[in-house]
């Protein structure tokens, strides 16, 4: 028989009136750390807050589930939504956002480029599609030019 290629861990699942929007998910074993032993154990964030990195709104609804099941405190459960970045633009920059210039990001541009043109979209205002294509298409060259243009400011 095969070994298992897998290792297992108790996590723990928590939330706090706090922070709403965050449920956390803990594990204190001493083998997880920083490389160094100094900051031992692993904690993940699941939230349902669609303008956050950690924004999963399914798994945020299992855990509040989880919680709930067991007698513990827990947010209610959110709408299901789109995760992938691209889908959040309007959340992340604001309603401004044109939806041509939303149609206009191209079905390759990857995360880190959708991050960038929601930073670019939230500092420009008003932007026009060609403008979002171009920074979507040479994300390289627009952060160039931006730094040069932030330092001569």
């Amino acid at each position: 028989m095969a070994e298992p290629t897998y290792v297992s861990l108790k996590f723990e699942a928590w939330w706090s009136a706090q922070t709403p929007d965050i449920i956390h998910l803990t594990c204190a074993n001493t083998e997880i750390h920083d490389g160094t032993g100094a900051k031992p154990g692993f904690r993940v964030e699941t939230s349902s807050n669609p303008r956050s990195a950690n924004y999963h709104p399914g798994n945020f609804n299992r855990l509040s589930r989880l919680l709930r099941d067991h007698g513990k405190p827990a947010p209610a459960e959110c709408p299901l939504g789109d995760r992938r970045l691209r889908s959040r633009l309007h959340y992340l920059v604001g309603e401004q956002t044109s939806t041509a210039a939303l149609e206009s990001l191209p079905w390759w541009a990857d995360a880190s480029q959708v991050a960038l043109l929601a930073d670019w979209m939230a500092r420009q205002g008003d932007f026009s599609a060609s403008d979002v294509a171009y920074a979507v298409e040479k994300p390289w060259k627009y952060t160039d030019e931006y730094l040069a243009a932030q330092k001569e400011h």
